[in-house]
């Protein structure tokens, strides 16, 4: 006998684990905006909900000023990138 299941997820956002070169840090209000990603050291998108590399080469990701700091120092970002449904911008949880 056979039987198959399905499910469906449903992503509010989408993730990704990276380490990426940074091309341009533009500063704003609280914080800077990095676009775009210039090449990737390490991408491994999220099992049921990837964020895509293409994305993350053309989207916009925003940093707080902490963040910022790092960046400008490193010229990488490493951590998870995170992009919900609601949100114009691509973020960085560490």
């Amino acid at each position: 006998m056979f039987s198959t299941s399905s499910f469906a997820i449903t992503c509010n956002q989408y993730e990704a684990q990276i380490i990426v070169d940074v091309e341009s840090i533009e500063t704003i209000n609280n914080g800077c905006l990095i676009k775009p990603v210039k090449s990737f050291t390490h991408y491994r998108g999220h099992i049921f909900c990837p964020l895509l590399i293409e994305e993350l080469q053309q989207g916009k990701i925003l940093l707080s000023g902490a963040q910022c700091d790092q960046v400008n120092l490193t010229r990488t970002i490493s951590g998870i990138a995170v992009k919900e449904l609601s949100e114009e911008y691509i973020r960085i949880e560490r």
